[in-house]
């Protein structure tokens, strides 16, 4: 598996790079932190010192001296935090660090193009450089064929060890739900698999589940799974009133075109879920 953190060292908010870099160390993974340098947010500004020999304190910056400052201090900072991060982890992570001109969605798509196993992490929290706000953020993730784990910022790693999934069976596709088992399985995770009332009387959906548990138990025997009824007259609110309560370590959600939790959740279930809990949570588009 290979891991990219999205850079938030524009972020006002605490960093995930810590929690991406320790969660990478459990992985055994090869890490690269992606500073993304979108063209579209550049502007030229005046220049309050000499950045080169050719740059005199006051004169206007042009575009590609704008974009190579914005790399170069890109990775000075990012270069810093590796330093300070190293000791602390202990363990040989092969780490890069890339700083480039791109627009976001573009370069994330390139990144998982042919990728499979790409586990790309993302903070919370918009950024006001890459991402203005969390609709973004879910556009982003919503377009490229990986998992991504949207984080808080500034949160203590801890292993998924309990897990907390919301997706149905209503569809006989579950690859991307291998995908999300290959990673936790790393861990021995306890999966609790969330079921609305709609689902546990649809006799196929109910089939279909009990099936699929059954195959990967046998695939992946570290792994335990159960089940959850959540009732209520609002399926969402209720979703989340289990999340306060249980306090999960992941939260798990896979995006089908049909489902409960696209009905439930309104047009955006991912974007209704990261603006109410303050948890990761792994998505798979």
């Amino acid at each position: 598996m290979k891991t990219i953190i999205i850079s938030d060292i524009k972020s006002n908010s605490g960093s995930i790079i810590p929690y991406g870099l320790e969660l990478a160390k459990h992985l055994q993974s090869e890490v690269k932190i992606l500073h993304i340098v979108d063209p579209r947010i550049q502007q030229g500004v005046y220049s309050a010192y000499s950045d080169s020999q050719s740059i005199a304190p006051g004169d206007k910056l042009s575009y590609e001296n704008i974009i190579e400052r914005e790399k170069s201090q890109a990775r000075i900072e990012l270069d810093r935090i590796l330093s300070r991060e190293a000791s602390r982890l202990n363990f040989p992570l092969k780490i890069t660090i890339e700083a480039e001109e791109y627009e976001v969605e573009e370069k994330m798509k390139m990144e998982a193009d042919g990728n499979k196993s790409l586990l790309i992490m993302i903070n919370q929290h918009p950024d006001n450089y890459m991402f203005v706000n969390k609709t973004e953020i879910v556009q982003a993730v919503d377009g490229i064929d990986a998992l991504s784990l949207i984080l808080p910022p500034g949160m203590e790693f801890r292993e998924f060890k309990k897990v907390l999934f919301l997706s149905d069976f209503t569809s006989t596709h579950f690859i991307l739900y291998d995908r999300v088992l290959a990673l936790l399985n790393f861990f021995k995770s306890t999966i609790d698999i969330i079921e609305s009332e709609e689902d546990k009387n649809d006799t196929d959906t109910e089939i279909r589940r009990t099936e699929w548990t059954m195959k990967m138990n046998r695939k992946y025997p570290d792994l335990v799974f159960t089940n959850s009824l959540i009732t209520g007259s609002s399926f969402f609110d209720e979703v989340i009133s289990y999340i306060d309560r249980k306090l999960p370590d992941l939260v798990v959600m896979i995006k089908r075109k049909q489902n409960i939790f696209n009905s439930v959740f309104h047009k955006r279930p991912l974007l209704k879920l990261i603006s109410h809990i303050e948890i990761p949570v792994l998505y798979s588009a």
